[in-house]
């Protein structure tokens, strides 16, 4: 984060407003009193029309918390409070002491969650809980059961834990292959059920399962990471049979590589010959992966496939997995020999990349022998 001035435009996602009330006495203000204060601020300038707001790290004995909003709107939320002088029949001053810049991805993500959903004039509670998806199926069961009695019956799961290890397979320590497992699929079929009894007996809710790419097409460096993403598509297509009768639907997103902070990460301890393959396949932004799920949620699809290349795997991949849409069906029928011949030229084109890098680092070694050597 970065600080800012009050006369400056912020131009990051979200901005955050450090705020002391000063009063005549030493009284609390509690952090109603605070919130109504805020939003009677922006409503006396503004109207109806004012940013949407959200108040965070209240302390009612300091009298101190910060206003998050959208950064484009932070400087109307200043002005608004630097000119209201009294409430609730008394003088009152709120001092602004510090202004920030927050990306979303920094910002708390209760704040962020609760900002974006009142943006959207949507008035929802939204809360969030940090679990830990590789522990005991009690603890994530109880979490969820928590979940169910604050917020009510969960209606939709989406299953998106999951983190990638990349290296040959001989490199990687065996450890990874385990944790891999409990991640990627564990942490899905544990979350699943927790809730499927329930969406069972009211017949309704929608479970999403996050594979990848990778668990369509495995390549190099992905031996612990991919099996795991192609045991999601297993346990979906039996779940998908299995809750038929119940009302209950399932699906399966196949993102390709993602602008995430993960895939950043990942980016670090990548093998060459991965990353080279990995850059045929281009970069989504998360909001594109996002937008495209939901939609297909909504139509009651079961597959969800990213970009031109994904597409084409799915058809290639449909194999015995369900399909509702006859026109999906009927291209899949038609093309998947087609697509299997491209595939191949892919394949080929990967084990190429496979050959060239270690014909390369043979090179490098003996080119490093030599050297020594000559030193000799």
């Amino acid at each position: 984060m970065k600080n800012n001035k009050a006369g400056n435009q912020v131009e990051a996602d979200f901005a955050r407003l450090g705020v002391r009330i000063e009063l005549p006495d030493k009284r609390t203000f509690s952090i109603d009193q605070f919130e109504l204060f805020v939003n009677e601020a922006i409503r006396e300038i503004f109207g109806n029309c004012g940013p949407i707001v959200k108040i965070s790290e209240y302390n009612s004995d300091l009298r101190r918390g910060s206003v998050v909003a959208p950064g484009n709107e932070i400087q109307q939320v200043w002005a608004a409070l630097s000119s209201k002088g009294h409430f609730q029949g008394q003088r009152i001053a709120a001092h602004l002491h510090t202004l920030t810049e927050t990306p979303a991805t920094s910002i708390k993500a209760s704040d962020e969650l609760q900002v974006l959903a009142d943006q959207r004039g949507q008035r929802q509670k939204v809360q969030w809980k940090s679990i830990d998806m590789t522990a005991d199926y009690n603890v994530i069961k109880t979490a969820f059961d928590d979940c169910a009695k604050e917020i009510g019956p969960i209606d939709i799961l989406i299953n998106n834990a999951g983190h990638s290890v990349q290296a040959p397979f001989s490199e990687l320590p065996v450890t990874d292959f385990e944790k891999q497992m409990k991640v990627n699929y564990l942490s899905a079929v544990y979350a699943t059920r927790a809730v499927v009894d329930d969406m069972k007996s009211r017949k309704t809710g929608h479970i999403s399962f996050v594979s990848s790419a990778a668990g369509q097409f495995a390549i190099f460096g992905y031996s612990a990471y991919s099996p795991t993403k192609f045991a999601l598509r297993g346990f979906a297509d039996t779940l998908h049979m299995e809750l038929l009768p119940y009302k209950v639907n399932v699906g399966v997103l196949y993102p390709p590589n993602t602008d995430t902070e993960g895939f950043k990460e990942e980016l670090l301890t990548m093998p060459e010959e991965t990353k080279l393959m990995s850059d045929a396949a281009g970069l989504f932004t998360p909001k594109f992966v996002a937008e495209a799920h939901l939609k297909d949620i909504a139509d009651g699809n079961y597959t969800t496939t990213i970009g031109l290349d994904g597409w084409m795997l799915g058809v290639l991949t449909a194999g015995a997995s369900p399909e509702k849409s006859l026109f999906r069906a009927l291209t899949q029928g038609a093309l998947a020999g087609i697509f299997r011949a491209i595939t191949l030229v892919y394949l080929g084109y990967f084990n190429g990349i496979t050959k060239k890098c270690y014909r390369r680092r043979l090179a490098e070694k003996e080119e490093e022998r030599e050297n020594e050597r000559k030193e000799e």
